[in-house]
């Protein structure tokens, strides 16, 4: 699309956000089965945190958008349906290697239990431990990675309730930066992000009328992140919470008559 870019926000850390109509990421609305995932402290380093290989399917819309599930959308939604028990590989795994020593992999795992129960187990771990520096300047040419993510959703499905429980857990370290002078560490770039969600959507349906629907979508996150830069540290925690009553009803009737 190309009013949407994917660039860098340091070179340091090679840190990547979207950036949508020329904006930077902060602006652009990022959900997750239509609950905003990308907020507060995962802001710069939560798009990471959800791997290609967890996605179904992407949505994206530009321009300001509704504010039925969020107020962030300025300037654009992208929407990220994963993996789900009706789509997702009974199981799966794969695995990849680079020469420049990064490797990753990804297991799926998906199963109906009885006749209402569903449920998919996503895992995903990448680690980059070989330093390379081809330049020789002191600096790595990319940071130093071990990331290991993990998501569970349970998906219930009966005539009058759907419902998606689930939640997902995030452990990553990052080394970046100049590590060795002399034998001697100089300016380190030091990441430890740990995060922790918990989710549920239930939806009543109303067999008589199609356009009628009432729904609740309630997610809890806990973001954990520790950052040395050189000799300064930050520390940061935060805990939120969201919740969204959606009723849905078709107000008024139109119908058309045809005269011959």
């Amino acid at each position: 699309n190309p009013s949407i870019d994917a660039t860098f926000t340091d070179a340091v850390t090679g840190t990547k956000q979207i950036q949508m109509m020329g904006l930077s990421g902060k602006y652009v609305q990022m959900l997750s089965g239509n609950i905003p995932v990308i907020r507060g402290l995962s802001t710069l380093y939560g798009l990471k945190q959800i791997p290609g290989a967890f996605i179904h399917q992407i949505a994206v819309s530009k321009g300001a958008g509704s504010v039925l599930n969020g107020y962030e959308s300025m300037v654009g939604q992208i929407n990220m349906n994963l993996k789900q028990p009706e789509n997702a590989e009974k199981f799966h795994f794969n695995y990849y290697l680079n020469q420049g020593g990064r490797s990753e992999y990804n297991a799926f795992f998906s199963k109906e239990i009885g006749k209402r129960w569903a449920t998919t187990f996503l895992a995903h771990f990448e680690d980059q431990t070989r330093e390379n520096d081809r330049n020789n300047d002191g600096f790595l040419d990319n940071p130093l990675l071990n990331d290991y993510i993990v998501f569970n959703q349970w998906n219930y499905r009966s005539k009058f309730i759907h419902m998606e429980l689930g939640g997902n857990a995030v452990l990553s370290t990052m080394k970046s930066g100049k590590l060795y002078t002399f034998s001697q560490p100089e300016y380190p770039v030091n990441i430890e992000t740990g995060q922790a969600n918990a989710f549920a959507k239930i939806g009543y349906l109303f067999p008589e009328d199609d356009f009628k629907s009432l729904a609740l979508q309630l997610s809890t996150t806990y973001n954990q992140q520790t950052t040395i830069i050189g000799e300064t540290t930050y520390n940061g925690s935060q805990v939120s919470g969201y919740a969204n009553l959606i009723y849905q009803q078709e107000i008024g009737k139109h119908q058309e008559e045809n005269y011959f």
